[in-house]
C-alpha cells in the first residue's frame, strides 16, 4: 500500500460499496463473510469471495473510487490462515497497468494480480507453495511493481506484478532449520528493485538481518547479527 492520498481496502463478504463506506474507519481490516455455497466441495474446504475496493482520501474526507471484480478463494486446508497482504500498484498513471497485488496463506492456488479495470483477467503466481506469509513492496516509485514475498515459510522470491514473473532470491531453510516455523516468521523490506531485507528471530534469541542484492544478474545474500540489540530492547540478559 503506497502513498497517503489513495487507500485500498479488502473485505471478505461485503458486496455493496456503500456498506464498505460506512466502515471506512476499519480500513485495512479483513473480515470473513458467509461462504458462497453452504456445502463443502471437499472435507473442510469452502469457497469465500474477497471484495477489493479503492478509496481516495483527502484530509479527513474518504471517498469511494472503485471496486475490483470479486476474487474467489478456497480455504479450509490444514495451515490456511487467510490473506497476508494487499497493495496497490501504478495508481493514477494512465500509461501503466493499474492493479492490486494480493497474497494469502492458502494451499490452493489463488489470483494475486488483480487489474483495476473491471472485466480484465486476474493472474496467479507460478509458485510450488502458494502459502505466502508476507510481502514487501519496493519503496522506489520507479519500481513499485516489484514485490518481495515469502513462500512456504523460508523461500524469498521477487515478483514483477506487471506480468507475474518470479525469481528466487534466497532459500533460508538451512538458516532457520531449528525454528518453530508457524510462529517464527520472516519480516521483509524492499528499498528498491534490487535490494531485499529479511529479518527473523533465531532459536537462541538472536536476531538476524539478511540483505540480498541483485548484481550482474545474480542475487547474493549477506547476514548481519543483531542479537545484542534485540536482547537489549527485549530486556533479555
Amino acid at each position: 500500500m503506497r502513498g497517503d492520498t489513495t487507500r485500498i481496502l479488502a473485505n471478505l463478504g461485503y458486496t455493496n460499496p456503500e456498506n464498505v463506506r460506512e466502515k471506512a474507519s476499519l480500513f485495512g481490516i479483513l473480515r470473513t463473510g458467509p461462504p458462497i455455497q453452504n456445502w463443502d466441495l471437499a472435507p473442510r474446504r469452502i469457497l469465500y469471495r474477497v471484495y477489493v475496493s479503492i478509496w481516495t482520501c483527502f484530509g479527513a474526507n474518504v471517498e469511494f473510487e472503485s471496486q475490483l471484480d470479486p476474487v474467489t478463494l478456497s480455504v479450509g486446508y490444514t495451515g490456511d490462515t487467510g490473506i497476508s497482504s494487499i497493495s496497490l500498484v501504478c495508481h493514477g498513471d494512465p500509461d501503466l497497468n493499474q492493479h492490486a497485488f494480493l497474497t494469502a496463506v492458502y494451499s490452493k492456488s489463488y489470483p494475486s494480480i488483480l487489474p483495476v479495470i473491471r472485466g480484465s483477467k486476474n493472474k496467479r503466481l507460478d509458485l510450488t507453495d502458494t502459502r505466502v506469509d508476507s510481502s514487501a513492496q519496493s519503496l522506489s516509485p520507479a519500481s513499485s511493481h516489484f514485490f518481495a514475498i515469502i513462500s512456504g515459510h523460508n523461500k524469498v522470491f521477487r515478483v514483477d506484478s506487471r506480468n507475474g514473473a518470479i525469481e528466487l532470491v534466497a532459500n533460508l531453510s538451512a538458516d532457520r532449520k531449528n525454528l518453530h516455523l508457524p510462529n517464527d516468521r520472516i519480516a521483509l523490506g524492499m528499498s528498491g528493485s534490487d535490494t531485499i531485507y529479511s529479518m527473523w528471530r533465531t532459536a537462541d534469541e538472536d536476531l538476524v538481518l539478511k540483505t540480498s542484492v541483485l548484481a550482474s544478474g545474480k542475487w547474493t545474500s549477506s547476514p548481519t547479527e543483531l542479537g545484542s540489540i534485540y536482547r537489549q530492547l527485549a530486556g533479555i540478559s
